[in-house]
C-alpha cells in the first residue's frame, strides 16, 4: 500500500508545481506580449500617419505633403496652398 501511494503523492505534487508555473509564466508572458504588441501597434500607426504641411507652408512639389491643396512653385520657393481660378461670365 505504501509503495503504490508514494508515487501517487509524488506526481500530485509534480503536476501541482507544474500548474503552478504555468499560471505564472503566462502571466508573465502576457504582460510582455501585451507591452510589446502596443508598440508594434504604434510603430504600424505611425508608418500610416502622412504629415502633411498647412496652407502656406514650404513643401517638395514631388512629395505631395500638403494638407489641402497642391505644392505651388511660387517665385522660386515651393509652398503649399489652393490655386483659384478667375472664371469670367
Amino acid at each position: 500500500m505504501k509503495l503504490t501511494c508514494v508515487p501517487i503523492v509524488a506526481m500530485l505534487f509534480l503536476m501541482a508545481c507544474q500548474l503552478i508555473t504555468a499560471d505564472y509564466s503566462r502571466e508573465k508572458h502576457g504582460y510582455s506580449a501585451e507591452k510589446s504588441s502596443d508598440k508594434i501597434q504604434d510603430s504600424f500607426y505611425s508608418k500610416l500617419t502622412k504629415r502633411c504641411t498647412d496652407e502656406g507652408g514650404d513643401c517638395d512639389p514631388g512629395n505631395h505633403n500638403c494638407c489641402r491643396g497642391s505644392c505651388l512653385v511660387l517665385q522660386h520657393k515651393a509652398v503649399c496652398g489652393i490655386l483659384y481660378t478667375m472664371v469670367s461670365r
